[in-house]
């Protein structure tokens, strides 16, 4: 993904997203056979582009529930299966990793010190179970802030703490809360005597 977040997507996302392209349709007639307002493509409910192609996404039909497609000259009817996908918030679509697939981590930090090698790998493999944008009510104490610099020389910081559903990381840059696995944080932070210099 490159807007509103330069993060990697999800490849289960991605997927979904280009299958769309690709869905069955059920009645295919030139669009001169249709008001595109009434059927919502005057202007497009939504709009999917990928390389040189554009598809217009409009209303759903009454009786069938199909969705009116247009691309170029023609509309068409399909099934309408992906609509959650194409109204899913930007953050549904990131992948849920703390730290980017294949990146290494060369130093961690908990509240400024050092940690050991068990714990970077613990980090970096902690389950998230899903990001969304900064709401500031969720977390509801700011327990912990962990540093992480990877090879590349990028440095990703999170305020840890405890949000109504279980534990959040929050990463101000780009803003995102990522929503941890409870057990997984209470290990993570139970090995505090792993740190190096403690």
């Amino acid at each position: 993904m490159t807007a509103p977040y330069d993060l990697d997507a999800d490849p289960l996302a991605i997927a979904r997203l280009l299958a769309i392209a690709a869905a069955p349709v059920r009645l295919r007639e030139p669009a001169a056979a249709y008001d595109a307002a009434k059927i919502g493509l005057d202007p497009p409910v939504m709009e999917l582009e990928r390389d040189d192609v554009r598809i217009d996404i409009g209303d759903t039909d009454a009786l069938r529930g199909d969705r009116y497609v247009r691309d170029g000259e023609h509309i068409a009817r399909v099934a309408d299966r992906f609509s959650p996908f194409l109204m899913a918030t930007p953050e549904s679509e990131l992948e849920r990793r703390t730290v980017p697939r294949g990146a290494a981590i060369v130093h961690l930090r908990i509240d400024g010190a050092e940690v050991a090698a068990a714990k970077i790998a613990a980090w970096q493999a902690m389950p998230v179970a899903k990001i969304t944008a900064i709401d500031a009510a969720d977390i509801r104490t700011a327990q912990h802030v962990v540093e992480v610099e990877l090879a590349d020389g990028t440095r990703i910081a999170w305020q840890l703490g405890h949000a109504a559903d279980g534990w959040i990381a929050r990463r101000t840059s780009p803003p995102l809360d990522y929503h941890l696995d409870a057990r997984a944080v209470e290990r993570f932070l139970a090995a505090d005597a792993d740190r190096d210099g403690d």
